[in-house]
C-alpha cells in the first residue's frame, strides 16, 4: 500500500509528525524500542511545531525541526474539534522552555515512567498535551509513551490514523523517495 504524501499546508493544529534521524541517538531509541520513529512533535499552525529536544521544549518551525530528518509522516486525530484542539496546542506551548530528560525518555523505552512524570521528551510532551483535553493518546498512558507506541496500531488510539509522508517544501526530491519507501 502506497502512503500519501502530506504537504505541510494540509495539517491543522493538533496533528502529529513522527520522524526520524540519522544521528546515533535516533538509532539507539529506534533499537530500544523496536519502532520506525525517534521523535514526535506537536503542529500548532502557521508551520510551526511544539518539540521537546535537549535542552528544552521550543517552538520552531518545521523545517528546522526535520533539517536532519531522512523521513516524517503526519498523524491526525480526527475526532478533535476546535476546543480540544486549542488545549492540546496551549498545553504543549504552556511547557515551552521545560527541561528535556533523557533519563525519562530511556524509562519510557522499556514501558515505565519516572516518578510523579518527572522530565519531559518528545512524545510525552504530545501525549500529555492530548491528555490534557482527556484524550490518550496511546495504550501506555502519556508517562511512558514513547515515538514507536504513537505509530504502532496497537498501541496507538484507535482513532489515530497516518495522513502520509510529510513533505518538507525545502526538500526538491523528496516525491520520489518518499514513494519509494512506502512501497
Amino acid at each position: 500500500m502506497q502512503i500519501p504524501i502530506v504537504r505541510i499546508y494540509d495539517l491543522i493544529a493538533g496533528d502529529i509528525i513522527t520522524s526520524t534521524t540519522t544521528e546515533m541517538s535516533s538509532a539507539i531509541i529506534r533499537v530500544a524500542t523496536m519502532s520506525d520513529s525517534s521523535h514526535a512533535a506537536l503542529y500548532i499552525g502557521g508551520t510551526r511545531i511544539v518539540e521537546a529536544v535537549p535542552p528544552s521544549v521550543r517552538v520552531t518551525t518545521i523545517d528546522i525541526a526535520l533539517a536532519d530528518s531522512p523521513w516524517a509522516k503526519a498523524w491526525r486525530l480526527d475526532s478533535l474539534n476546535q476546543k480540544d484542539r486549542e488545549k492540546i496546542c496551549g498545553f504543549a506551548v504552556n511547557a515551552r522552555g521545560a527541561p528535556y530528560s533523557s533519563y525519562a525518555a530511556i524509562l519510557s523505552a522499556f514501558g515505565a515512567s519516572a516518578a510523579g512524570g518527572a522530565g519531559c521528551f518528545c512524545s510525552r510532551l504530545v501525549a500529555a498535551a492530548y491528555d490534557s483535553a482527556g484524550i490518550a493518546l496511546t495504550s501506555a498512558g502519556w508517562g511512558a509513551t514513547y515515538p514507536g507506541q504513537i505509530e504502532k496500531k496497537e498501541n496507538r488510539n484507535a482513532n489515530l490514523r497516518c495522513l502520509g509522508w510529510l513533505k518538507n517544501p525545502l526538500l526538491a526530491d523528496c516525491d520520489d523517495r518518499l514513494q519509494r519507501a512506502s512501497r
